[in-house]
């Protein structure tokens, strides 16, 4: 019987949340339970990229009418996988995935092979996870956070933290459900171009409509007839070179490194495979970095997979085939124009309000366009950022809250001053800073530090407690033990001691705090 109560995903969340997010639910805390619970069976691997028997899961989605093909493509990675993998070999791990084989998808698809890093560790923006409590009273992983090369959340601009509470290698059937206490740091970010031209691409990629695959052969005839157009070729051969400095100019190197995709001379460099008969697969972020690097303007994916498909066979592009070289007017007309344009402009202002006029310096002259463009390349300014107080406030509040209900139940802490609590935040000195613009999170602070007649009470409290049962109930050594004296007591705190005196709490001689001190300095 399939089980009909799994909840259904959420827009964007990854498969492997929908599964941890069930352990949950059904209170299912032996990862052996919910694969029996789900499956039928505990042999699953808890893949954090595919999944896999995705047609048992459509099967408890019936009430939903959710398909495996729909889970495949709208909660996996699978769709950065796919279009660049032969139709054959795709319709092949597909079949797998809906079956048991997401070990054989893996090696099938070029992905055990690739040299691009998968990250190890699950990664969430803590802005997010505030809003999906929020919204659905639950947080959960969304897949677009998994993806490598995307380090940055766009919406909020911060940082991807790291679920340091999972190990992926090391717990291969263990699903961790995103929990609510993740969002307790938050990491500002500037959002650069590359960023967002990256964030954009990986989105089309996720909702590209299921196609009809190119073969090698016609990915290795796109890429000699995009040296070709750039003017990358030598004869038959392709400027390497040129290429690699294409690359290293428009995306950080330690960028590519992080990644397993950095750039050096040599032959077997994925930039020159690339270029080069194809005989495996190649990354969608490697396919990116390309076609980005020596195309004018922003790639566009879809449009390029149709163009691939229309090449029917492997052949060599000259230069010269694809348009006989323009006279020397034309050049002379076209530098005048962009020189004119560039002069008012600038390079980036330019480029927008004529792409036309551009391109074509781009294709025929590129030297000199990028020559004259350095001249007039405007300079960097920070973006400065805008910083959601309100937001802020909330999860600052939130994280004190949980600071004062860890040390309610530890009573031998420290005196819990305002100094105090804010040490628990890794970024005190700019708290502090920023305290007047952060409302919640100041009165919080107020009403929660320990005033020293609340902390020479629980001293005494804790002695009372924790000490030796005999020797505590004499007055004198209580406030040995406790580390007081009559001169440090306050009114208050003296209060509670003459209450235990009179209850018969604590013992001495007289009901005299100073005659029970001067008794303790005789002993």
């Amino acid at each position: 019987m399939p089980l009909n109560n799994l909840p259904l995903p959420y827009a964007g969340e990854l498969l492997y949340g929908v599964l941890a997010r069930t352990k949950v639910h059904l209170w299912l805390h032996s990862p052996k339970n919910l694969l029996k619970t789900v499956y039928g069976h505990c042999g699953m691997i808890a893949s954090m990229r595919f999944g896999s028997n995705l047609n048992a899961l459509a099967n408890c989605y019936g009430y939903a009418g959710l398909s495996s093909q729909t889970l495949m493509y709208k909660h996996t990675l699978w769709p950065l996988i796919a279009p660049f993998i032969p139709e054959e070999r795709k319709q092949r791990c597909e079949s797998w995935l809906q079956g048991q084989r997401d070990i054989g998808v893996t090696v099938a698809s070029g992905v055990s092979a690739s040299r691009l890093q998968y990250p190890k560790h699950l990664r969430y923006c803590p802005l997010c996870v505030l809003e999906q409590i929020d919204e659905f009273g639950e947080a959960y992983w969304q897949r677009l956070h998994q993806i490598p090369g995307i380090n940055v959340c766009s919406k909020h601009e911060c940082s991807l933290n790291i679920y340091t509470s999972d190990n992926l290698q090391r717990h291969q059937h263990e699903f961790f459900a995103l929990s609510a206490t993740a969002c307790s740091t938050i990491k500002p970010a500037a959002i650069q171009a590359f960023h967002r031209d990256l964030n954009d691409y990986v989105i089309t990629l996720l909702n590209l409509e299921v196609v009809k695959n190119p073969s090698y052969e016609q990915w290795s005839a796109y890429y000699q007839s995009l040296s070709a157009q750039n003017g990358l070729n030598r004869g038959q051969q392709v400027k390497h070179k040129e290429i690699e400095s294409l690359v290293t100019n428009q995306f950080a190197p330690d960028w590519l490194k992080s990644l397993g995709l950095a750039v050096n001379c040599e032959e077997t460099n994925w930039t020159r495979s690339i270029f080069r008969k194809h005989r495996k697969s190649f990354s969608f972020l490697e396919h990116y970095i390309i076609n980005q690097s020596l195309m004018p303007c922003s790639w566009d994916v879809e449009g390029t997979l149709n163009e691939v498909a229309r090449y029917n066979k492997v052949r060599s592009v000259k230069p010269q085939q694809l348009a006989g070289a323009p006279p020397k007017s034309m050049y002379q007309k076209y530098r005048q124009d962009w020189r004119r344009i560039v002069k008012v402009k600038g390079a980036k202002q330019a480029r927008s309000a004529n792409g036309a006029t551009y391109a074509w310096l781009y294709r025929h002259d590129k030297a000199w366009l990028l020559s004259i463009n350095s001249d007039y390349r405007a300079m960097n300014t920070p973006i400065k950022q805008k910083v959601n107080w309100c937001l802020r406030d909330k999860v600052y509040a939130k994280r004190i809250t949980k600071i004062i209900d860890a040390a309610d139940i530890d009573i031998q802490s420290p005196q819990r001053t305002k100094t105090w609590l804010l040490t628990h935040f890794s970024n005190k000195p700019s708290l502090e800073k920023w305290l007047p613009k952060l409302p919640i999170t100041n009165k919080l602070l107020q009403k929660y530090a320990e005033t020293t007649y609340e902390y020479q009470i629980r001293r005494i409290t804790r002695s009372l407690l924790y000490g030796d049962p005999k020797k505590v109930r004499q007055l004198w050594f209580l406030m040995r033990k406790s580390g007081l004296s009559k001169e440090r007591l306050t009114p208050i705190a003296r209060q509670f001691i003459q209450l235990l005196l009179e209850r018969s709490i604590v013992q001495g001689p007289s009901t005299s705090i100073e005659e029970n001190h001067n008794n303790a300095d005789k002993n």
